[in-house]
Formats: structure tokens, C-alpha cells, sequence
């Protein structure tokens, strides 16, 4: 099954006033390492700037925030469907750790 169905079918087994689980400090290490890596070969100041914000997050809700910054710069710097296939494959680093709603999604 391709992971965004699955991905989708998890959602909406979840309950909305779930909480999730407090993070480890290796977890949002991860996460903040997943973050850089999809925007690795952005070079220029926007991208700087987003990678020092991307390394001064404390939580996995701040780096949840910081995707459309990390959209955008892709996409400035190859194209939308690259933007996008990178976005979509952070989704795992993020799917038990942003609370429903503050996911993006609607509850």
C-alpha cells in the first residue's frame, strides 16, 4: 500500500483529543536531521536561514511549522513536485509526535 494511503487510513483511526507521547531529546534530533537533509542542497541566504531555524528548534511541533519555509525553499531551488516529494517523506518523522491539531489537518 503506498504510504500516503496508509498514512491516511492511521489518521482517521486516531482520536482527535489524543496526545502524543512526550519526545525524547534523540527524537527531535532526528527529526531536525530528516529537516536538513530535505533541503540539503538549497544554497542560498533564505536557505541559511531556514537550516539555523531548522537547528534552533526545540520540539517537533516547531519543526512541524517550519514546513512550508522548507517547501518553499525547495521549490525555489528545483521545482514544486520535488517540494513536495520531499515534504511528503518527512511526514513519517512527524506522524505520532504533533498533536491532531496542530497537524494541518482538519478535526
Amino acid at each position: 500500500m503506498p504510504p500516503c494511503i496508509s498514512r491516511l487510513l492511521r489518521s482517521f483511526r486516531r482520536r482527535s483529543s489524543s496526545k502524543p507521547a512526550p519526545a525524547r531529546l534523540a527524537d527531535v534530533q532526528q527529526a531536525r536531521h530528516h529537516m536538513l537533509q530535505s533541503v540539503h542542497d538549497c544554497q542560498d541566504e533564505a536557505a541559511a536561514r531556514l537550516r539555523s531555524r531548522i537547528g534552533q528548534a526545540r520540539s517537533h511541533k516547531e519543526l512541524w511549522m517550519l514546513r512550508s519555509e522548507a517547501y518553499r525553499v525547495i521549490s525555489l531551488h528545483h521545482c514544486q513536485s520535488v517540494a513536495v516529494e520531499r515534504i511528503d517523506l518527512l511526514m513519517h518523522v512527524f506522524e505520532d509526535t504533533v498533536p491532531w491539531s496542530d497537524s494541518g489537518r482538519p478535526s
